[in-house]
């Protein structure tokens, strides 16, 4: 496959990303460029981080993680809709019987 090209997703530096007061800068409005164009064409895109901003990151993300793995046993069984449930349901919306 020698005349095959891998797609290029968009790299971007989240520095770049965050606003400042006054006029965009440049490497502003080319960062957005390069994401909304990769996000567009690929629905993903490459977001580089400062290694503060990764600890944040990797904090947000063992939180994440955290979260979903206690809520694994959720919904709560006593709003899990029962038989009883349905059979009312059914009593009232006879067309699905």
């Amino acid at each position: 496959m020698a005349g095959s090209v891998l797609p290029s997703l968009g790299r971007v530096k989240l520095a770049d990303l965050v606003p400042s007061e006054g006029l965009p800068s440049d490497s502003y409005k080319l960062s957005v460029s390069t994401l909304s164009q990769s996000l567009a064409q690929y629905s993903a895109a490459i977001v580089q981080f400062s290694v503060s901003d990764g600890a944040l990151l990797r904090s947000g993300l063992d939180s994440a993680r955290l979260y979903f793995h206690q809520s694994a046993s959720y919904p709560a069984p006593d709003i899990v809709p029962t038989n009883d449930l349905a059979r009312h349901l059914l009593k009232y919306l006879p067309m699905f019987h």
